[in-house]
């Protein structure tokens, strides 16, 4: 079930590029994305990946602002 939620998290970033776009060359790469998307999850396990919980819960409103 996670797959339609980081996919809408991924089309909004994308509609956002100037907050994806890490190193200043108007691309965003994917990369820059996968980076963004998990640098703003919220915890939920242990510190980092976790088996059960992955990088944790995607923060949609986090990554766009």
């Amino acid at each position: 079930m996670a797959a339609p939620h980081v996919t809408g998290d991924v089309a909004l970033l994308l509609s956002t590029p100037a907050r994806v776009d890490t190193n200043g060359d108007g691309i965003c790469i994917p990369n820059e994305v996968k980076e963004r998307v998990e640098s703003t999850t919220i915890d939920l396990g242990v510190p980092g990946k976790y088996d059960f919980y992955g990088f944790g819960l995607i923060n949609v409103f986090s990554a766009i602002n």
